[in-house]
């Protein structure tokens, strides 16, 4: 690159004593200057440098919050699923346990949206009616939990 002649005032002791030090003080100066407004490659902030590391970080960001957003909209979903299956469970929980008649159809509808066997589903049933402590019994009233109690009990069977 072109160099361009540029006149500078200094005092002139600093200039004699710069000169037992700095050999070149064009070059000096050069440097001082190039890296204090970061330019090149040994710019102590390279202002190109940053630019574009605060793109990256930017890109960055945008990409985390779209993640984020997207694992939230995943546990949303999950959630609403499983307050569906809650309100069947809740259902048809309460029906068995007022005795009520619980026609074939209903028990299979239920287990096909519980994604159980409606035999599977009677015992599910009958055992959350059967427990007797009551903290244990809490555990029945969610889908998930009664689930996974029936499936505890029928491995302690075996």
């Amino acid at each position: 690159m072109a160099k361009e002649r540029l006149t500078l005032s200094i005092e002139e002791n600093l200039l004699e004593k710069s000169k037992e030090v700095v050999p070149n003080i064009s070059q000096f100066v050069e440097e001082c200057l190039a890296k204090r407004i970061g330019w090149g490659t040994e710019a102590e902030f390279p202002i190109h440098s940053a630019e574009e590391e605060l793109d990256k970080i930017g890109t960055s960001m945008v990409n985390l919050h779209i993640m984020t957003e997207k694992q939230d909209l995943v546990k949303k979903h999950q959630e609403l699923e499983d307050h569906k299956l809650d309100l069947i469970w809740t259902t048809i929980f309460n029906k068995y346990r007022r005795n009520e008649d619980l026609s074939f159809e209903y028990l299979q509808e239920a287990s096909e949206n519980l994604g159980v066997s409606s035999e599977v589903l009677s015992d599910v049933l009958y055992i959350a009616e059967n427990e007797k402590d009551f903290k244990e019994r809490q555990k029945f009233a969610r889908w998930k939990s009664s689930y996974a109690k029936y499936k505890e009990f029928m491995e302690s069977e075996q």
